[in-house]
């Protein structure tokens, strides 16, 4: 079995025999004696170790609500092609579809022109219903408008985005919700030129949301809950409504199952890494041309972009070097490693919308080294190192949804004893409380939960690592043993590792 088949399977086995914590996991009972036999063939072997792990990462990705992880569902760059570049929802061609080059589109390499005859047809998939917060963009250029067309749609019983006929603006519905209707826009963007025009509902503030250009155009509160429907999604046409064929051009169509800020929206620039397939020579736009390390990204992007990590085993460490941006794996959690090292590292003013999301870390000495700054760390699993996450110079990470497992050392350390605001994560060692679940994630909806990690049981104001003491040190209830003297300390005030 490969590395990284090691690495995924320990974790969600841990996750498992965590949350069955003395009694079967997810309802399933055990025959009596023999703990972990979820299969009930009287033994317990892989067979097990495959169901449980299918239903955890079932619980882990969308929790008890059936929420979805964060994810771009879709991205659709049209440089010539209908390739999704987020995963492998690629578009059809139907009727007359045309391709520009470079110099007629607004992004990338091409664009897409339709004039009335043909669209381009998505595959018929559930991610496609998008139940919760959603997220859907798209540059548009056309002529004015005598009636409803759509940029992107999957019908107005589910979701639809495009342009009103009668204003000229920008029409975005989510059916299920209350107001019903369309939310219109107040810019006239059917005047020949290129716009940047989005459509978001944001189920968690119960707010509809339009932009054009980066700016809020209309919004409406809303409530009720979003409604789907049996259609595929189109683009440049709308599967209930046969008149509503875009004539224009498009370009660069993304869809998301979480709400996007304006900066994000309209400054986002994706870059892909594959650590099995990719080139650092590469560009990085799409996954045929990620970058092989997560680093090369990081330093290409700017402040809004995202950072799309596919399934594989990428080596730290890692700087966030103090960018807003998002590093998410982009399917399956990636893993992260970083032997006799540090794996992700925030020390350069990093704030919540510096993010770290959806990975497995495993086999370092730090998993999240935290100094004086404020990232936004979810849905990470942090197995096999010798400490979880460390934090000092009063930094406040939030931290959600996280499993901390087999640390060697400590799973949190805060400098100066202070507590970290932390939402249902599970933690093995020192973190007793509400926050520290075994048998019930919890996810919808979670309240912040102030948890008091593994205080230090001196006063001592160093800055070093504890672990690179060759004393044992006592954290909560738990004592470390003697660590080597060569064991390396963290450089508070410079780039560790670097």
């Amino acid at each position: 079995m490969k590395p990284f088949s090691h690495i995924v399977i320990a974790a969600v086995w841990l996750a498992g025999v965590m949350l069955a914590g003395g009694q079967a996991a997810f309802g399933q009972a055990e025959p009596d004696g023999l703990r972990g036999d979820y299969s009930h063939d009287l033994r317990v072997d892989m067979w097990d170790l495959a169901l449980l792990s299918t239903e955890w990462m079932g619980r882990l990705t969308w929790g008890p609500n059936r929420r979805m992880a964060p994810e771009m569902v879709a991205h659709y760059r049209l440089d010539g092609d209908a390739e999704d570049s987020a995963g492998a929802k690629d578009g059809v061609e139907c009727g007359v579809v045309s391709w520009v080059p470079a110099s007629s589109a607004k992004v990338g390499s091409g664009a897409v022109l339709l004039e009335g005859e043909g669209y381009l047809t998505l595959p018929d998939t559930e991610v496609f219903d998008l139940p919760d917060s959603m997220t859907v963009s798209a540059w548009v250029r056309t002529g004015p408008v005598d009636a409803d067309v759509a940029i992107i749609s999957k019908g107005d019983s589910a979701w639809s985005l495009g342009i009103a006929g009668a204003t000229g603006t920008v029409r975005f519905v989510r059916n299920g919700l209350i107001p019903t209707g369309p939310i219109l826009g107040q810019t006239v963007i059917d005047d020949g030129q290129w716009h940047h025009v989005a459509g978001v509902y944001d189920a968690e503030q119960a707010l509809l949301l339009v932009y054009v250009d980066g700016s809020v155009d209309a919004q409406a509160d809303v409530t009720g809950i979003p409604a789907t429907n049996m259609y595929p999604v189109w683009i440049g046409a709308d599967p209930e409504h046969a008149g509503r064929r875009w004539q224009g051009l498009l370009d660069d169509i993304r869809v998301f199952n979480y709400v996007l800020t304006a900066n994000q929206l309209f400054q986002q620039v994706t870059w892909h890494v594959d650590a099995v397939n990719g080139r650092d020579t590469y560009n990085g736009q799409g996954r045929g041309r990620a970058f092989r390390t997560i680093q090369r990204a990081i330093d290409m992007a700017a402040d809004g972009d995202l950072v799309l990590v596919w399934p594989g085993v990428c080596t730290g460490p890692l700087f966030f070097d103090g960018k807003a941006i998002t590093v998410r794996s982009a399917a399956d959690a990636a893993v992260i490693r970083a032997p006799g090292d540090y794996a992700v590292s925030f020390y350069v003013d990093e704030r919540g919308d510096s993010v770290l999301e959806n990975f497995v870390i495993a086999d370092s000495i730090v998993g999240i080294w935290v100094h004086g700054t404020d990232p936004a760390i979810r849905h990470v699993t942090l197995v096999n190192n010798s400490a979880a996450m460390e934090v000092y110079g009063g930094g406040e990470p939030t931290i959600e949804h996280a499993i901390l497992w087999q640390s060697t050392y400590h799973d949190v350390y805060v400098e100066g004893g202070y507590s970290l605001d932390m939402r249902y994560c599970c933690i093995q060692q020192g973190c007793s409380g509400e926050g520290n679940f075994s048998a019930d994630p919890l996810f919808a909806d979670p309240p912040p939960v102030t948890i008091t990690c593994n205080r230090r049981m001196d006063d001592s104001s160093r800055k070093e690592s504890p672990m690179s003491r060759a004393e044992g040190v006592a954290y909560g209830s738990m004592m470390t043993r003697p660590v080597p003297a060569s064991t390396p300390a963290i450089r508070a005030c410079a780039r560790p590792g670097r």
